[in-house]
Formats: structure tokens, sequence, C-alpha cells
């Protein structure tokens, strides 16, 4: 598999692509970690997540919106290149919230976004390059996924806990 760390570097306008070191059968490295090319041209807003099956990385961006709001977008990265960016919050008010947090079903593929912005947990599904929010009555900040049962787990810190089946969409508070 690949050896990549993606760091998203929130007051820049790009993530930080690292090569980790290279090593051969003994388990000696043969070459240091190194810094690869930047993602740029994009505004990164702090979550990153990796699906570790497919080697695609997924980090939440702006997206382009009309002055006076913005948008929240799931950039989608493939092989460390910038291969799409999907937009699944346009024009709201500022909010001062962003989306706190992504995870990834590493069985179906399906990425999960806290959204805080919009008081929702958003799926993402690649295969489909579809998007489905499921709205909440809190704000979630926080989101895990048990890949074995299909459930993401969203959260805000304070004891709301919101859990929304990936197979069926189901969702129980």
């Amino acid at each position: 598999g690949l050896n990549v760390a993606y760091v998203a570097n929130s007051k820049d306008t790009f993530l930080s692509v690292i090569q980790g070191p290279t090593r051969n059968t003994a388990g000696t490295i043969t070459a240091p970690a190194s810094s690869s090319a930047n993602i740029s041209g994009i505004l990164p807003l702090g979550a990153v997540a990796v699906d570790t099956n497919s080697h695609a990385a997924y980090a939440i961006v702006s997206a382009p919106a009309n002055l006076g709001s913005v948008s929240f977008g799931l950039a989608i990265i493939n092989g460390g290149v910038l291969s799409n960016t999907v937009t699944y919050l346009s024009n709201v008010g500022s909010t001062n919230i962003g989306a706190n947090a992504l995870a990834v079903d590493e069985r179906s593929g399906l990425v999960v976004i806290a959204d805080t912005a919009d008081q929702s947990v958003t799926v993402y599904n690649p295969k489909a390059a579809g998007l489905q929010a499921y709205p909440q009555i809190f704000y979630p900040t926080a989101v895990v996924v048990d890949s074995v049962n299909e459930v993401a787990y969203a959260s805000t810190g304070y004891g709301n806990i919101s859990q929304i089946g990936l197979e069926g969409g189901a969702v129980a508070t």
C-alpha cells in the first residue's frame, strides 16, 4: 500500500503531502520521509480522513460561495492528487462553525461528515458520487464509524449521540 500522510494547512490554501520512509524487507529505512508536491488551490478546514482500502483521502474544504456566505465541500484526493471537490453545503450564512470531523467506513468506502454548520451528518458515497444528509437534533462535532456493523456514531462531546445505519440509513438519537 501507499505510505502517505496528509496535513491540512488551514492558514494556507493547501494540503501537505508527505511520503513516508521507504524500508527494505529487513525493516531498515532506505530512504527518509520526504515532502511531496502540495495540493494547492483549496482552503482546508482541518478534517482529513483516509480510506485505507482504496487509499483515497478526503478533506473538508471551503467551497465557492456567494459574497457574505460560506460553502463547504469535500475534497477527494487519489494518489496525492486532487481529483474532485463535491459541495455538500452551499451559500449558508457564516456560522464560524465548520465541519469538525470525517470518518471512512472501511467496508463500504462511505465517507461520513460531522456537519456542525448544518446540524446534520452527511454521507458521501464515492461509488455513486452522491451525498445523503441526515438531520440531527444537535450540532455534531465528532464522528466515528463501526465498519463491522456499518454504523456511524455522531456526537457533540456533551452527551448527545446519534447512530446512523450506513446500509439502510436508519437514524436513532
